[in-house]
């Protein structure tokens, strides 16, 4: 088999060489497992699977590439990694201390990543992030909220002068999107959504809580940021958090929780030292 990579296909194992890792990159393999042969180097099975790092470090830049053609280019980066590879060790390059150091590393950056997948990441499942959202469900107290715009200026004058057009009948959401200097909400009429208590800056927070629905405040707020106009729009109880929104956090919460428990077990069983420049070492906290 005659591989020939592209100028385009040798630049991707450029950015490759460099380091530059991507979000991973969807690859059709029609049912295909992971240790299929998709080809031979010199006699050397690539497989499937052998392709999965490149892919993920090639990102989107493999997206670029129609689907059809995106096999190729990974087994032609794979050709030029192998071949690079084997001619450094027919050079004895790979015998060299810092070589073999970095290898070393690499090696125990693979298992690693194994002993977590074991340890870990096979152990949430959907059902366990599943029960982990009904215990939070079940524990779940709705809290008071409100939504609420408001006209953010820079001087109390200027808030005055906003009272004022409100009261001489003026829209607020139309004043808001005029002169609010809030980049976030001002170009939405000052809506800043749904809130509870907590979210917002305390000046900020009383004089909502303190109005009622469809009013707006009599005198301007002052907070860190300047002067707030206030007008509450609407009050409700806070909706049950749904599933497909937590699920995310809660994986991320199991996993830190896991790596911290892995983490600390090992080391307490581990003799750790941190060594100085004068060589001297002392226990590693």
């Amino acid at each position: 088999m005659s591989l020939h990579c592209s100028r385009f296909c040798r630049a991707v194992a450029g950015v490759l060489v460099a380091g530059a890792i991507g979000a991973g990159a969807a690859i059709a393999q029609e049912q295909a497992t992971p240790d299929r042969v998709v080809a031979r180097i010199n006699g050397e099975d690539v497989l499937l699977g052998d392709l999965d790092q490149i892919r993920g470090e090639l990102g989107q830049q493999l997206a670029q590439f129609p689907p059809d053609q995106q096999l190729r280019v990974l087994i032609d980066v794979m050709v030029d990694i192998r071949l690079m590879a084997r001619a450094a060790e027919a050079e004895g390059i790979a015998a060299e201390d810092a070589v073999m150091r970095r290898l070393a590393n690499a090696r125990d950056s693979v298992l690693r990543a194994e002993y977590l997948r074991v340890k870990l990441f096979d152990e949430i499942t959907d059902e366990r992030v599943r029960a982990e959202f009904d215990k939070e469900l079940a524990a779940f107290e709705p809290q008071d909220q409100r939504r609420a715009r408001h006209i953010l200026v820079g001087t109390e004058e200027e808030a005055v002068a906003i009272i004022a057009e409100l009261d001489g009948g003026g829209d607020f959401a139309a004043i808001a999107s005029a002169k609010s200097t809030d980049p976030g909400s001002g170009r939405n009429g000052g809506d800043l959504g749904f809130f509870g208590r907590g979210a917002m800056v305390k000046p900020f927070e009383d004089a909502v809580f303190a109005l009622e629905v469809g009013a707006y405040t009599a005198a301007p707020v002052q907070s860190q940021f300047g002067w707030h106009v206030i007008r509450l729009d609407e009050v409700r109880q806070e909706p049950a958090p749904t599933f497909e929104s937590r699920a995310r956090d809660i994986q991320i919460g199991l996993v830190r929780a896991g790596l911290d428990e892995l983490s600390t077990a090992l080391r307490a069983a581990a003799e750790l030292e941190m060594v100085g420049p004068d060589g001297q070492s002392a226990p590693l906290q």
